[in-house]
């Protein structure tokens, strides 16, 4: 790679979310490399700063790293700098070749390490590259007023490493294969975002769906996964669907999307926590659920030696195994059955709803199936 120096980054940008610096998505990357081949192309000139429109109708300029140049084509790059996101995708090189083309107008496909979809009720059809249709949009604004009289434009984005780089990704889970998906709404990267994890959840259950299934197994995180992993019969793999902290919400929206029958397993450490009303289940909206765990079993009848041992234990996980170990294990199900019932109240008529209630380990404790 020649031109540009090392990682270069925009202006400061500072976030909506606790000042935190914020970053650029693939899309903002990809639409800025994209004016940059083209300009150097036209014009001959390396422009080593690209201003593009985000989504939003602000103007932002972004530092631009040549790659390749003849009479018919060039491709630029574009560090990826995602703020102060933990993203899998910071710092790396987005690509996009850009070549005249007979045909008027802009044609955007996907070149190494960008995926292809390969599963319908995505945005993206099957067999198209995995770019979104708000940075496709992205790349074609960036070209508006640069295609070339009585032509147009081909062009490919590439980004080395991505295929590597997107197992560490939903994609798989989405049928997305060869690399990493292209994407942004706003143009930004929030940093830590919660409103971006949420944002990437319901496509699971999209993919899901367009299959034909009619049956969804939603856990909070790897515990969940690994219990359901036990249930007897097992759900396949693709059914099970992490919700992470937004319970309520992926309940609802599995609810929208007509799946028959909802199967909630995870650790009441989490799940308990609606028995307060709390269905987005994250420590800074909730507090822990041992408070109403043991409210739960003084209602159920237990001794009040054992409702105030269990009350100096800190962790939901103990409050369970002493439940266990107590002879009370019982209250594991009739506790299942609690939540269950406060998941179908919510819900409304319609779909079957099942609970099962597992330890840390991923055993499970407690079921209303």
């Amino acid at each position: 790679m020649n031109g540009g120096g090392g990682r270069g980054r925009g202006q400061k940008r500072a976030s909506r979310n606790s000042g935190l610096r914020r970053g650029y998505t693939t899309g903002t990357c990809a639409a800025a490399a994209a004016r940059g081949a083209a300009l150097w192309l036209l014009e001959g000139r390396f422009p080593e700063r690209v201003a593009i429109l985000l989504p939003g109708g602000e103007q932002v300029t972004l530092p631009v790293h040549a790659v390749f140049r003849d009479t018919s084509a060039a491709q630029c790059c574009v560090i990826k700098d995602a703020g102060d996101d933990p993203d899998v995708t910071d710092g790396m090189a987005i690509h996009v070749r850009v070549e005249f083309a007979a045909a008027s107008g802009v044609v955007i496909d996907g070149g190494e390490g960008v995926g292809r979809v390969t599963k319908p009720g995505l945005p993206v059809p099957v067999g198209e590259a995995a770019i979104n249709p708000v940075p496709r949009a992205m790349i074609a604004g960036a070209l508006a007023g640069l295609v070339p009289t009585g032509g147009g434009w081909k062009v490919t984005v590439s980004v080395p490493g991505g295929d590597n780089v997107a197992r560490r990704t939903f994609n798989p889970r989405l049928g997305i294969a060869g690399g990493i998906s292209i994407l942004g709404t706003s143009g930004y990267v929030e940093p830590r975002s919660l409103d971006a994890l949420r944002r990437s959840l319901p496509p699971l259950l999209d993919v899901l769906r367009a299959s034909g299934c009619r049956e969804v197994c939603l856990v909070p995180g790897n515990i969940g996964r690994r219990a359901a992993r036990r249930l007897q019969p097992p759900p396949a793999e693709e059914q099970i669907v992490e919700v992470s902290d937004f319970l309520g919400f992926m309940l609802d929206e599995a609810y929208r999307r007509g799946f028959a029958r909802i199967v909630l397993v995870g650790h009441p450490g989490k799940l308990a926590k609606i028995l307060n009303g709390d269905w987005q289940t994250h420590s800074r909206f909730a507090g822990p659920a041992n408070g109403a765990v043991i409210d739960f079993c003084a209602a159920a009848g237990l001794p009040e030696d054992l409702i105030r041992r269990l009350g100096e234990l800190s962790t939901v996980e103990a409050i369970q195994q002493a439940l266990i170990n107590e002879g009370y294990g019982r209250l594991l199900g009739m506790l299942a059955s609690r939540i269950k019932v406060l998941v179908q109240e919510r819900l409304g008529p319609g779909p079957y709803v099942a609970v099962h209630l597992c330890d840390l380990q991923g055993n499970i404790v407690g079921e209303a199936p």
